[in-house]
């Protein structure tokens, strides 16, 4: 159930009904994955339901990365490309010379 569709101040979770400032918005597709800032990207959940959502989303991406792709590897590949893309910043801020941090782990 999207923001559009409650109208009735209830958890789009456990239905509980709650004063509309103590509901929390939940974006569907979370902003870190392109996810939109429009009520149809939106839910109002009771801030147990909303914590614990994101508790067993974050569980599910895990064991999605891990089952096809490996923790290990996921984490190793994603901090080196995170080091390249902050070096190649770093560089072109400091009018292409080279960083502190660069020299040091030559």
């Amino acid at each position: 159930m999207n923001c559009t569709k409650n109208k009735k101040k209830r958890c789009a979770i456990c239905g509980k009904k709650y004063e509309k400032h103590k509901l929390q918005i939940h974006h569907i597709i979370p902003r870190s994955f392109n996810g939109f800032d429009g009520l149809k990207n939106m839910m109002l959940l009771c801030p147990s339901c909303h914590r614990q959502l994101h508790k067993y989303l974050d569980k599910r991406i895990y064991d999605f990365i891990n089952k096809y792709i490996g923790i290990k590897q996921f984490f190793e590949k994603a901090t080196k490309e995170f080091r390249r893309m902050r070096l190649k910043e770093m560089r072109e801020g400091m009018g292409g010379k080279e960083p502190l941090i660069e020299s040091i782990f030559r």
